[in-house]
């Protein structure tokens, strides 16, 4: 069995292709895409820990319902079930029985080659990213026991800033990325920022 760990693959956001730049040339195709390159590495007993922004105003079966994979959600500010929403609760429930399970929106876990990690749509308030919204749903500090944050959000924008490890599809071909992977991408990087060059 293998964890992945993606994020912000903006389902059915036609918008998204043009703002990150992606290789799509529409959302039908990057819709596809996306299911594609997740299909031909999750198997169905893989656990995939999903962090934020998964689908755009739509409904998440639609799509989780066509990957393989055991499915775990930390919400994003395009997810209705995150807190930021007034009708959080109930879309807890619709993430549910699409497939998902809803965890905390700064949880800690203990991965496989990762050890104790931090999971969050949102990187650290502290790092230098150009990209400063939702201040008050930015950890401020790592979680107890955890060296590292896994997160998206950003997109394009970094790959690595400061303890922060952006995990989203438009840094790593738009497929998840395995903690395997992750573990090999600590170990090199060696605590160092990058710049826009791929992971």
């Amino acid at each position: 069995m293998t964890t992945w760990l993606t994020s912000d693959t903006h389902y059915s956001h036609s918008n998204i292709i043009r703002h990150c730049d992606r290789p799509f040339r529409d959302v039908h195709c990057m819709n596809e895409s996306l299911v594609s390159l997740h299909n031909a590495l999750v198997k169905d007993d893989d656990i995939v820990f999903h962090l934020g922004d998964f689908v755009w105003k739509g409904h998440p079966d639609w799509f989780l319902s066509r990957l393989k994979g055991k499915h775990m959600l930390v919400p994003g500010n395009h997810d209705g079930c995150h807190s930021m929403h007034s009708k959080f609760r109930r879309e807890i429930t619709r993430y549910t029985l699409a497939g998902f399970t809803v965890l905390d929106e700064q949880e800690g876990v203990t991965l496989p080659h990762l050890g104790r990690v931090m999971l969050c749509h949102f990187p650290m308030s502290n790092v230098n990213d150009p990209d400063e919204r939702y201040p008050e749903h930015r950890p401020k500090s790592l979680l107890p026991g955890c060296h590292i944050l896994l997160c998206g959000h950003v997109h394009e924008k970094w790959v690595r800033r400061g303890p922060c490890i952006n995990v989203g599809v438009d840094r790593w071909q738009f497929r998840p990325v395995s903690t395997e992977e992750l573990a090999e991408f600590v170990r090199k990087s060696d605590g160092k920022d990058d710049s826009k060059t791929n992971a």
